[in-house]
């Protein structure tokens, strides 16, 4: 728990906020490694294909129509769908890990692997295949981080 100071009238107000504190702050076992990943793909397969309209897979291609669609001001919707979806995955990676920093990591991440196969880099295998390498990358930054840098586990 952490508190929020706002300044009214010359008066400082403390607000008490309660924070979750993730694997990183708790300290990293095997099993919380393990259930880390597991959480991390449980989202992936949620995300990336309950989560994920018919629209949503084809507006955030810039190749298909769908995403070639302008928007209000006349610039390609894509953008927008691309950023959105990469935005769910990555506050999925946020809250289920603790970590702002891997959440933004993510969105990255994600962003960048579903641009390269919408350029028709690599198919849908290879696609799911380096979503679930970046998990597996999250989960060794986790470790690495909860370790105190020494790449170990806690305890």
């Amino acid at each position: 728990m952490f508190t929020f100071g706002a300044v009214t009238g010359g008066t400082v107000l403390r607000i008490p906020v309660a924070r979750q504190e993730g694997p990183l702050e708790r300290g990293m076992t095997v099993l919380n490694a393990a259930e880390l990943f597991f959480l991390l793909v449980f989202w992936h397969a949620l995300a990336d294909f309950a989560f994920q309209t018919d629209w949503l897979q084809r507006a955030k291609n810039h190749r298909d129509p769908a995403g070639l669609d302008r928007a209000d001001f006349g610039a390609p919707v894509w953008p927008l769908a691309l950023c959105a979806h990469s935005a769910i995955h990555a506050g999925g990676v946020g809250v289920i890990s603790g970590s702002i920093a891997l959440g933004v990591a993510e969105f990255a991440a994600h962003a960048l692997i579903d641009y390269l196969k919408s350029e028709r880099r690599f198919g849908i295998y290879a696609d799911q295949f380096l979503h679930l390498l970046c998990k597996g990358a999250w989960t060794a930054a986790a470790i690495w981080g909860a370790s105190g840098g020494s790449g170990g586990f806690a305890g």
